[in-house]
């Protein structure tokens, strides 16, 4: 059964991106302070704009004191909530009332009546957002357990307003997007309308229409008339027909049209024609000859003043290219394709799949879909341009041009693209969500296996200890129970540190420290840890270093514990009176150290697993019944960030070699990184 702080985490891991931000956090603070049984609570974001914090949540605290004190957004000063957006850190109060007289909080704390007080980053990556604060009614000490509770939380408060947030962005984009579609189909119909009227008015009224007789105007109907703003139609009948262009450049541009196409019975192009008081129009023509093989005989020309079409057209190009350039500053990835072929791709679509927009423009739109989904893809992009009815929205898997996996989120719908039916298709990269979520749900399921056999045996022996009247316990009997307890106390304790440093490790929250490290020193203090275990076990310990081993820029702990890890390991794997060598040498430009034992190997068909979270090797399992699986992951991040690198050499039922290189030197000093502070 899952203690309370992690059926907590569970909880709020299971919260999903909504519309409403405060309503989330609302619901995460809620269960977090449930769960710390804490007088009251609040959730405080960061506006970057005004470098002021704002209330966002609350749990326990009066309206007047959160309209009086927050309405405005807090100041960042040298408070608790200052500090910790300082520093990074966390910030305890056990008790208010022995902090010094000055301090802000002593009359808030008395108005409210809470007595200790938390304050928890929440962090993006390295970046603080916000804090997660808990306030509780009596005086205590927080434990490590609590105060690890309280920082995955504000972890994955973080990650929900991260997600939230961008939920929110895109829903906006997408009604944005959605109105200018909308926009632009009404005024498609508001043209198809008019276009319709415009025929129905040409068809059922002579105008605009002219007879043209050895390329001169012999006739004209009124309305031609009228078009041209011609008082008198002897002004312009008899006239040579250039005299209705707008210079005689148009005029021998339209006659060389006419010309190439003498073979059509309707000849028809745009043109710009001159009114009689000199004011330019645009217009269209159409002529059909009464002789096409003696086009001078004669010809119809009918004119009709297109001035408000042009207008209109160009209205939808530029309704047209503020869609483009919309599409090509969001950061999702848009595709418009018909059949299967991808007709449009914006650049994030270039960035999602690894292809140039060129290259998309020659593929099918499912030729970068996963082969595991090409199948439900291609029946759903079929099905949707057909009118039946698919999901708007599910989660595909892609193959990027350079044969990465990729998850996206596709939303699809259907739209007019060239007269045609055509798929307009939205993603979005979801892979790093993906691989959170598969995190998270990894850290829950070990942690709730491999807690439950040491709170087992404690729940065990407890019992037995307070009921020892029952089960006529003597002093030995007690003495055992109680190392048993204890010894179950420290696996739990080691095991909840593994889990946190790799939450820790995938969330990107811990900071390495490089300073002068005596490489020597810390190995030779390992192994004296490690002297009861070996004399038990009677092994072999060789240790080969070289002369003046320098001293090396490292983070000490780190380094303690990747011998602690290698070490360990070695000892509990190699059987009685076996051997277990050490070697620290120089190798420049690096330091050397290999760890070597003659224990139980490791499977060549395990040995690419080895250094995967929450992996143990099968014949390990068998010899050896505890253990997380943990420890060679943290130690190859951990080697990693420092510079170095680690491998292994492993033979079963021959012993295993553990490679470690570290640089000697370091020509500039290396930044504060991820992992591991």
């Amino acid at each position: 059964m899952l203690n309370p702080e992690l059926k907590a985490l569970l909880s709020i891991s299971k919260i999903g991106p909504q519309k409403d931000l405060k309503q989330v956090l609302n619901k995460i603070l809620k269960i977090v302070g449930n769960t710390m049984k804490a007088h009251s609570g609040s959730i405080m974001l960061l506006n970057k704009e005004t470098n002021e914090l704002e209330m966002v949540a609350t749990f326990g605290l009066p309206d007047d004191y959160i309209q009086r004190i927050y309405d405005k957004g807090v100041p960042i000063t040298t408070s608790p909530s200052g500090v910790v957006l300082r520093t990074g850190h966390y910030y305890l109060v056990p008790n208010v009332f022995k902090e010094p007289k000055d301090k802000p909080w002593l009359d808030l704390a008395r108005e409210l009546g809470f007595s200790a007080q938390i304050f928890m980053p929440m962090k993006q990556k390295k970046e603080i957002i916000g804090l997660l604060n808990i306030y509780m009614t009596n005086p205590r000490k927080f434990k490590e357990s609590e105060i690890a509770f309280l920082t995955i939380a504000a972890s994955q408060a973080a990650a929900v307003i991260e997600n939230t947030r961008l939920y929110i962005k895109i829903f906006k984009k997408k009604l944005e997007l959605k109105q200018e579609v909308n926009e632009h189909k009404e005024t498609e119909k508001a043209l198809q309308k008019n276009q319709k009227v415009l025929n129905n008015i040409l068809s059922s009224s002579p105008i605009g229409i002219g007879l043209v007789v050895d390329r001169k105007l012999s006739w004209a109907n009124e309305s031609m008339i009228r078009i041209f703003g011609v008082k008198r139609k002897e002004d312009y009948i008899g006239r040579n027909a250039g005299i209705l262009y707008a210079s005689e450049k148009e005029y021998k541009r339209v006659g060389e049209i006419i010309y190439k196409n003498l073979k059509d019975k309707v000849i028809q192009t745009d043109a710009k024609f001159k009114r009689k008081d000199g004011s330019l129009f645009e217009g269209h023509i159409m002529i059909s000859f009464l002789d096409s093989s003696n086009p001078i005989k004669g010809a119809v020309a009918t004119i009709s003043d297109i001035s408000w079409r042009k207008q209109t057209e160009r209205a939808l190009r530029k309704s047209k290219e503020k869609f483009r350039k919309l599409a090509e500053k969001v950061p999702v990835a848009i595709f418009i394709y018909k059949g299967a072929k991808i007709y449009y791709a914006n650049p994030a679509a270039e960035a999602i799949t690894g292809y140039k927009q060129k290259e998309l423009l020659t593929m099918n739109f499912w030729d970068f879909i996963h082969p595991d989904f090409q199948d439900l893809v291609r029946k759903r992009g079929f099905a949707r341009q057909q009118g039946q009815k698919v999901p708007p929205r599910y989660e595909v898997k892609i193959l990027t041009k350079s044969g990465e996996e990729h998850w996206l989120d596709f939303g699809a719908s259907t739209t007019e693209f060239e007269g045609e039916l055509a798929v307009l298709g939205v993603c979005r990269d979801i892979t790093e969500r993906k691989r959170i979520d598969q995190s998270k749900d990894e850290f829950i399921s070990i942690a709730s296996h491999q807690l439950r056999t040491p709170l087992t045996i404690m729940d065990c022996y407890s019992q037995m200890l307070l009921s020892k009247d029952k089960y006529k316990l003597n002093d030995k009997q007690e003495k055992e129970y109680l190392e048993e307890i204890y010894n179950a106390n420290q696996r739990l304790t080691e095991l909840v540190k593994a889990l946190l440093n790799v939450s820790r490790i995938d969330l990107g929250t811990f900071l390495i420290e490089l300073k002068p490290t005596k490489i020597k020193k810390v190995a030779d203090g390992i192994l004296k840890e490690f002297l009861p275990e070996i004399k038990n076990k009677k092994l072999k310990i060789e240790k080969n270093y070289d002369r003046n081993i320098p001293i090396i820029r490292a983070d000490q702990k780190l380094i303690q514990m990747v011998f602690q890890n290698l070490l360990s390991n070695a000892i509990k794997y190699t059987p009685e009176k076996g051997k277990i060598s050490l070697i620290i040498k120089k190798q420049k430009p690096n330091l050397l150290i290999k760890v070597s034992d003659t224990g139980y190997g490791i499977s060549k068909n395990q040995q690419s697993k080895i250094f995967t979270k929450f992996f143990r090797a099968d014949n390990i399992k068998i010899k050896e019944a505890d253990g997380t699986g943990l420890g060679l992951y943290i130690v190859k991040a951990a080697i990693e960030e420092m510079g170095g690198k680690i491998w292994f050499e492993s033979e079963k039922g021959k012993g295993t070699t553990f490679y470690i290189t570290l640089p000697l030197k370091r020509t500039k000093r290396a930044k504060d990184r991820r992992i591991f502070h």
